[in-house]
């Protein structure tokens, strides 16, 4: 579990994160999926109980940059956060692993590189970016009002 960097050039190559259940640590990977980022603008779900050889269980894509955190929301939501350079990208999309077709949501607030997600509860979730700010994500109210593009529900800058 963790984020994978090269430390050579400080830029994302790959981000894996094992997704569990309920949180009670009584297992690990309930589900048996690891998410993995990468340069190429998709985010790969894998399945490890499948055996060696086996491709991806799911493959999530429609990225404008690449995906540089991942973290999963105490539900089971999968929350994926964006390169971005000079006011365009940063963006954060949030997928349920059970219909990993479309995202729930397209969240929109930074203007550098996410470098940070956190889980904070049920649907909810922070993330922190390049450009100084910490935003605070209700992924019910995004998607319980049909608002695809929905920006956060705190705005916190940071020194």
């Amino acid at each position: 579990v963790g984020d994978f960097f090269n430390n050579n050039n400080d830029s994302c190559n790959s981000s894996r994160h094992g997704l569990g259940g309920d949180g009670d640590g009584a297992e690990a990977e309930p589900h048996g999926l690891v998410a993995q980022g990468s340069e190429d603008l998709a985010v790969r779900l894998w399945d490890w109980r499948r055996g060696p050889g086996a491709g991806p269980a799911a493959t999530l894509s429609g990225y404008t940059f690449f995906c540089t955190r991942l973290c999963e929301t105490t539900d089971g939501l999968l929350v994926t956060a964006c390169k971005g350079v000079g006011g365009e990208g940063g963006e954060v999309v949030a997928w349920d692993l059970r219909q990993p077709r479309e995202p729930l949501a397209r969240m929109r607030g930074h203007g550098e590189e996410v470098v940070g997600c956190a889980p904070l509860g049920r649907s909810r979730f922070a993330t922190m970016a390049k450009d100084n700010r910490l935003l605070v994500w209700d992924l019910r109210a995004a998607v319980g009002e049909g608002q695809g593009g929905a920006g956060p529900a705190l705005r916190a800058p940071f020194a």
